[in-house]
């Protein structure tokens, strides 16, 4: 039913105050809202059958740039006694030259790094292709080797199709720490 029509059917259905000579609707303040509020839920109904994107789709819709990066509890990297939590700002874990790198997942289930147009090493190659793959909820991305080699399992805490997120831990003496990268599309 298109919305026009069901404008016109509340109209019919809405009558509030009907006289003994003719049937009008009066347009006062209850039928207005009722009307509003009628609209506002086909408004909804509608949004509701939009098709939603599965996680896969999100994943391959764009490709993915670094913007922050924190350890979580804080690390004292240099033996100096200072604290670091943001290690997207340290130069040390991201110089310029790596802040331009991005990564875009195909559906073919490779995953290409690019070094981005800075790169910090002539010598580097341009692009790294790996294969990746979900677990069955789609939580977890694991990330190997062409030949299927050395696998690295990454977490999901976040993915939209404007943020990705996702965190690691290592136990560093006995300190386990928590890294969360968030990267946005490129």
């Amino acid at each position: 039913m298109s919305i026009k029509s069901a404008i016109f059917a509340m109209k019919f259905t809405l009558i509030f105050n009907q006289n003994k000579i003719s049937y009008k609707m009066k347009l006062n303040f209850r039928s207005l809202l009722i009307a509003t509020l009628a609209l506002g839920m086909m408004a909804s109904m509608s949004a509701c059958k939009k098709d939603k994107k599965s996680k896969t789709e999100l994943l391959t819709n764009n490709s993915w740039k670094v913007k922050a990066s924190i350890i979580n509890p804080a690390i004292d990297l240099f033996g100096n006694g200072q604290l670091v939590t943001d290690l997207y700002a340290n130069t040390l874990f991201y110089p310029a030259c790596r802040k331009d790198d991005f990564m875009t997942f195909k559906d073919s289930g490779q995953v290409v790094s690019d070094e981005g147009p800075t790169k910090c090493d002539a010598a580097d190659v341009q692009t790294t292709t790996q294969n990746w793959t979900f677990n069955s909820d789609e939580t977890v991305v694991t990330i190997t080797e062409l030949d299927g080699t050395d696998p690295v399992s990454i977490t999901m805490t976040a993915l939209s199709e404007n943020e990705l997120k996702i965190t690691e831990t290592e136990s560093i003496d006995n300190v386990v720490y928590t890294f969360t990268t968030t990267f946005e599309p490129k």
